[in-house]
Parts: C-alpha cells; structure tokens; sequence
C-alpha cells in the first residue's frame, strides 16, 4: 500500500488528505501514519509544518505533495526512484 501512495504521490499535483485517503482506501488518520512512516524512512520530506491552505502564491506550490491537516510533504529522490520502480 505505500508503493501506492508513492506512485500516487509521483503522478504530481496537489493532494489532500480526503482525496488520497479515499484512493487507497484507507481513514484519513492511516494516510497520516503512512506519510510519517515514509518520512522516518526516507521517502518524503516535510516542507511546511503548518500549510495556511491556500496554494495560490505558495512558494512550493510546484513541488507540493500533500497538503492539508497542517503539513507538506515532497517527495524525495529515493522516493521518487521507488515511486518508479513501483509503477512498473
């Protein structure tokens, strides 16, 4: 299931928590543990600790993976190389 979030992640964009959450199939409260998971191994990044909800004029705006419940998240090159490797 994180291979799934990964490669949802990589496709780009803008996510929130409720779209994602509904993706996998999964509460929003799961999706918050996965996410901290694949940043305690590496995969993630945290960018901003409180988003104030408004991607207009935010200045990671083009890199923002996840946005909402207060963080931010990139992903990192090896989460990217697993989101890859994961697609095919």
């Amino acid at each position: 299931m994180l291979d799934s979030l990964l490669s949802l992640l990589a496709e780009g964009g803008i996510h929130d928590y409720g779209g994602l959450a509904g993706k996998l199939g999964v509460s929003p409260k799961l999706l918050e543990e996965m996410l901290l998971g694949l940043e305690r191994t590496g995969f993630l990044k945290a960018v901003a600790t409180r988003c104030p909800g408004s991607c207009e004029g935010c200045p990671i705006r083009a890199e923002c993976r996840v946005a909402g419940l207060g963080r931010a998240w990139v992903l990192t090159e090896k989460g990217a190389e697993r989101a890859t490797s994961a697609g095919r």
